[in-house]
């Protein structure tokens, strides 16, 4: 959640996005720090589900399904919800209005971040639904 509010105000501050329609000039709306922070918690339940559906038990097979849900998810919303006004972007190549480079960055940075607690739950040797896998 942290991270994905930085994320925000260094691409406003960069003028890449703009939220429409905030009273007082305000530049972030209030609500952005705990969609951020619901976001993992979202994730994490999507994926617990998910991976026990199809029973995934390697890493490679939980990483591939997470990078799918990752550029799949999070593209649907940003298209409902730049048809709905809340923001514009100011990037270069956009199909559907969606930022490409957005799109994939999304992607990357979340597989980065399931990549980090797998390895960290792992050097502590701790069992987990989503982050924990068998060879």
């Amino acid at each position: 959640g942290f991270l994905g509010f930085i994320i925000e105000i260094w691409g406003i501050e960069n003028n890449y996005w703009i939220y429409n329609n905030l009273p007082n000039k305000r530049m972030l709306p209030y609500w952005v720090p705990l969609v951020w922070s619901g976001t993992f918690v979202y994730f994490y339940k999507l994926k617990k589900v998910v991976f026990s559906y199809f029973k995934l038990r390697s890493l490679k097979d939980k990483l591939l399904v997470s990078t799918l849900i990752y550029a799949i998810y999070p593209t649907l919303l940003l298209f409902i919800t730049l048809n709905m006004g809340v923001w514009t972007y100011n990037f270069d190549i956009q199909p559907f209005g969606i930022p490409l480079l957005l799109v994939v960055t999304i992607t990357v940075m979340h597989s980065i971040i399931f990549m980090v607690f797998a390895s960290i739950l792992k050097r502590l040797k701790i069992r987990n639904p989503v982050f924990s896998y068998k060879k």
